[in-house]
């Protein structure tokens, strides 16, 4: 996935850089770190919903 969103985020970013200007085109980074974020909150809140505490597994130890 990291290579593919790199490939395509990046195409993306380029062709938004030849329409709107290189500083406009930054949107892109910021809407991708923006949806990490999200993915972030949501998923630890849907793995707390199933009963997961992501937490307290890496707190017990082990690798």
């Amino acid at each position: 996935m990291m290579i593919m969103g790199g490939g395509i985020v990046s195409w993306l970013q380029g062709v938004l850089a030849d329409i709107m200007g290189i500083q406009a085109s930054y949107i892109v980074g910021v809407v991708c770190f923006a949806y990490l974020a999200f993915y972030a909150i949501r998923a630890k809140s849907v793995l707390q919903s199933q009963g997961i505490d992501f937490d307290k597994l890496n707190a017990e130890g082990g690798h």
